[in-house]
């Protein structure tokens, strides 16, 4: 390697998509998000691994993940809006849930992925969840690439929260750049 330059580590983006059923009734927050941060703050502690529990916890505004929403079983993000006064969610324990979780840690994914084949019953606040089935895609960033088309078609799976302009290195898209670089490519 030339003298002056310093070595970039190799960027993996790591995905998982995880099915549940509760075992029980769940009343559970209207930003479900924070149903999927706690499963993912259990897996931690089932492998024993505090430095993520931390970094999960962390107030840091640049995190290497994103967590999605509780996804219904036709895929439909589960949350409250505030027309929505007198209903709980209650995740029921006659359905099928599922969840996303992408990580820019390879060693991060590869811990959740191993406890996930071990241990299918984790803990969810005063009940537990049974884990039907665990997916782990791994790519790293260079395979990620746009095809140069004269249209595009995003599609977000959940409400997805745009970042603030500021710092580079978020997992959040800019909407600048998103839409920026589809401009580019006409």
């Amino acid at each position: 390697m030339p003298s002056g330059y310093a070595e970039v580590p190799s960027l993996y983006l790591s995905n998982l998509e995880a099915k549940f059923r509760p075992l029980s009734n769940i009343i559970v927050p209207s930003l479900t998000s924070k149903v999927t941060r706690t499963i993912l703050a259990n897996l931690f502690v089932e492998i024993q691994r505090g430095d993520l529990i931390t970094l999960l916890k962390s107030a840091e505004s640049c995190k290497p993940y994103s967590v999605s929403l509780i996804m219904s079983e036709n895929g439909r993000p589960i949350f409250k809006t505030s027309e929505d006064h007198s209903k709980f969610i209650v995740l029921e324990s006659s359905r099928v849930y599922n969840f996303y979780v992408c990580f820019s840690h390879e060693n991060m994914i590869l811990d959740v992925a191993k406890v996930l084949t071990e241990k299918r019953n984790l803990k969810l606040f005063d009940t537990e969840v049974y884990i039907s089935d665990a997916r782990v895609n791994v790519k790293h960033f260079n395979d990620i690439r746009l095809e140069l088309n004269k249209f595009f078609h995003i599609d977000f799976l959940s409400p997805t929260m745009f970042a603030v302009s500021g710092g580079m290195q978020r997992l959040l898209p800019l909407p600048s750049l998103v839409f920026g670089s589809i401009l580019k490519h006409w």
